[in-house]
């Protein structure tokens, strides 16, 4: 959702807490990769929003993401 400062904002549907607390659970793992990516030492917070944001166009923070969630990716069909 943001970076202010040295702090993070992840946002996750409402309706999917469950993103939320997996998260919650990945924050030293997600704090690292951030600071790494950002050059500096940050503190990620999560937070559950509606509010909707266009896909991430950077093949690299979806890679990332793939490797620090890896033990918690589920094999899911196309959603409509």
């Amino acid at each position: 959702m943001g970076v202010d400062g040295n702090i993070v904002t992840l946002g996750f549907p409402e309706t999917k807490g469950f993103l939320k607390d997996v998260a919650e659970r990945k924050r030293p793992e997600l704090e690292e990769a951030f600071g790494r990516f950002l050059g500096r030492t940050v503190s990620v917070r999560s937070i559950a929003t509606n509010l909707e944001l266009p896909p991430a166009a950077s093949d690299d923070l979806v890679a990332e993401a793939r490797r620090i969630f890896a033990d918690d990716l589920a094999d899911v069909g196309e959603v409509s």
